[in-house]
């Protein structure tokens, strides 16, 4: 009998409380509950919340917003051995999922809801996130030279905004590094009541410093071609 196993990516993803709860019912729907066959954690931190259920989980006093999930359930059969398994493992830079099966409907079945699940759940930046390491890249070089020619033109304020710029740049970028902002799986156990979030922040600072930055160029070349 043939055994199938895969181990893929999943998307960047938004998940509330409710979305946990639906997860652990997607992965454990039709398997026979056995003792400690499911064990579910959340992360925060140094802290763990480890249960074999995840009424049991999400009974106890989490935080508002976790950073790690790790999910893993096991089939088994009537003779006593396993013939099914998922594993998801979720965080703010990681997001993967492994299933073993030897039923090939049930395998080829799971891997289409959980990404059915996940593509639903894609945050607004989910399509461009991928490419924000070139994002970062480029703006910072882009200011970095528009700093030089300002500096170099006397234009101390716009230089200073340029400045500014590549500082935000940098942060941002050392942000996303860790997961800090445009997490790729952000867990709110608990919905926060803001309109604004650091991702929106972050764009909304970074499109003004670059709007002024350019301004400050486009104004010397104007200058330049109009003594």
């Amino acid at each position: 009998m043939p055994e199938f196993r895969k181990l893929f990516d999943l998307p960047a993803a938004k998940l509330s409380r409710e979305d946990i709860e639906n997860l652990g019912r997607l992965i454990t729907d039709g398997l026979p509950i056995k003792p400690r066959a499911f064990d579910f954690s959340l992360s925060d931190g140094d802290a763990t919340y480890r249960a074999y259920s995840l009424d049991e989980l999400l009974s106890q006093n989490l935080p508002s917003s976790v950073d790690d999930l790790s999910f893993s359930v096991h089939g088994w059969t009537d003779d006593e051995k396993i013939d099914r398994s998922i594993t998801i493992r979720l965080g703010r830079t990681i997001a993967s999922c492994q299933i073993h099966a030897l039923d090939e409907v049930w395998f080829k079945g799971k891997i289409q809801q959980i990404g059915e699940f996940f593509g639903q759940r894609k945050p607004w930046y989910g399509k461009f996130r991928t490419s924000l390491p070139g994002l970062f890249g480029g703006f910072q070089s882009l200011s970095f030279g528009a700093f030089l020619f300002l500096l170099w033109k006397s234009e101390f304020l716009f230089s200073l905004i340029a400045g500014l710029t590549i500082v935000a740049l940098f942060r941002g970028f050392t942000a996303y590094s860790n997961g800090r902002l445009f997490p790729l799986i952000d867990i709110q156990l608990v919905e926060k009541r803001r309109q604004l979030n650091r991702e929106t922040l972050m764009v909304i600072f970074t499109a003004l410093g670059a709007l002024a930055t350019a301004a400050g160029v486009i104004i010397q070349i104007l200058q330049k071609s109009n003594p």
